[in-house]
């Protein structure tokens, strides 16, 4: 019999600790994080990079929830909502739950910092720090800003994530953050509305307690106006495609419907409502970044590999020989003469080369001119790079004077190595 009522209670015991992470949160927090992984690398990162940056981001979101259950218990023990939380129920002890805090962020530390970089690992211990005591022991009881400010807690696994790809943090990553930051107050005061008891016996300054229901609503309304282009700010920048745009857009529609119906109906239930769906639309929305960052990583993939070949074939073509033949002619009534110093030269495909032409006024006037090129076969004239070169600007020559300009060019390697010569012909013409 004693077994038998062993079983339950070790169960209980398990799914305490484990209720001390937040773990439906944790997913949430990883969902935001993955997407940035993909885009980071470009496609899929090193294995070891992976691992690092999501189990590091766990560990990390799971400690700031453990701090939060031992700083938050004793509001836990007045609010209907979170009464039954295992410290409040006194399944779990403080001191316990500090501890496996303290451990979670310690292994935090340590898997991103031995498997991702230092960078990532001082960005989880950030949010740590910011979740646990910046905003639980201090914000949240201090000021009815408290979900707005502490909204940054919340947003820093695209940040984790990109650190752990690239060891930098830069436009992209913030831009992905910033979606979590403006989607939380909209998030949070939705849940407030309809728990406003709660947050009032707890004596916790949510902006339904002191400013009202009704300003709440309407700062959801602005808040959710805001976050619709901040969503769109990945694909502006390059960092997400068509397949992610397109969703948010709709996605951002949605919400400015659940918002707006929230503000005119004025009824609680709206609130639930919006609640819900804003879990569901973020989860939607980096669902579609992911998506779209996984097709194009596998484009990125399939691009360096047609790179890659490419480059093989110009490296078997590097360095290969052929013959550049020059020549030169007048194109109606104009008094300069163009002639190359080399009727031919042998060069290497990738290697510079230069050349000169010597220009002759043969007239007492001052003349101008320019000269239009042509490469045969034409077939590789855009191969044909020509990094200096007379052709590119106009030119004078004074009575009876003398001048010789140089051409500089580069063969291209993907030039076929069967091609054994080209020609590269100038025609002068007079300007006016």
């Amino acid at each position: 019999m004693s077994v038998a009522l062993a079983r339950p209670d070790a169960r209980r015991l398990a799914l305490a600790w484990l209720e001390l992470t937040k773990p439906r949160i944790v997913l949430l927090v990883l969902l935001t994080g993955i997407p940035a992984l993909l885009i980071a690398a470009r496609g899929l990162p090193d294995p070891r990079t992976v691992v690092g940056a999501v189990l590091g981001t766990a560990l990390a979101a799971a400690s700031a929830a453990a701090f939060n259950h031992v700083f938050d218990r004793d509001i836990d023990r007045v609010m209907a909502r979170t009464r039954n939380r295992p410290l409040p129920t006194g399944l779990l002890s403080p001191a316990q739950a500090f501890a496996f805090a303290t451990v979670l962020g310690i292994a935090s530390w340590f898997v991103l910092d031995l498997w991702a970089n230092r960078l990532a690992a001082l960005i989880g211990l950030a949010s740590i720090v910011y979740y646990a005591l910046v905003y639980t022991v201090w914000l949240k009881r201090a000021t009815p800003q408290n979900i707005v400010i502490g909204g940054g807690a919340g947003a820093t696994a695209p940040l984790i994530a990109w650190a752990a790809v690239t060891g930098t943090i830069d436009l992209a990553a913030v831009a992905l953050a910033a979606i979590v930051f403006f989607w939380t107050p909209p998030h949070f005061w939705a849940l407030a509305l309809y728990r406003r008891e709660d947050y009032e016996r707890a004596g916790i300054p949510m902006l339904p307690v002191t400013h009202g229901e009704e300003e709440t609503r309407r700062q959801i309304v602005l808040y959710t106006l805001g976050l619709i282009p901040v969503t769109l700010v990945p694909a502006a920048i390059g960092a997400a495609g068509a397949l992610y745009a397109v969703p948010a857009a709709g996605l951002g529609a949605a919400f400015a419907w659940f918002a707006w119906r929230l503000w005119r109906t004025r009824e609680t239930r709206r609130a639930v409502h919006l609640f819900r769906f804003s879990i569901l639309y973020l989860f939607a929305l980096f669902t579609a970044l992911g998506v779209d960052a996984a097709v194009g990583g596998f484009k990125n993939a399939r691009g360096a590999e047609t790179a890659r070949v490419a480059a093989e074939r110009a490296a078997a073509g590097a360095g290969a020989m052929l013959t550049v033949s020059f020549a030169a002619r007048t194109v109606g009534d104009v008094p300069v003469t163009a002639q190359p110093l080399e009727e031919t030269a042998r060069v290497r495909r990738g290697v510079p080369t230069e050349v000169h032409y010597r220009f002759v006024n043969a007239s007492d006037d001052t003349v101008r001119f320019s000269a239009i090129h042509r490469v045969t076969p034409a077939a590789y004239d855009s191969l044909f790079h020509k990094t200096l070169c007379f052709c590119f600007a106009r030119q004078t020559l004074l009575p009876r004077a003398t001048a010789d300009l140089p051409v500089r060019f580069v063969v291209d390697p993907r030039v076929p190595p069967a091609v054994e010569g080209l020609t590269l012909d100038y025609s002068i013409v007079a300007l006016p």
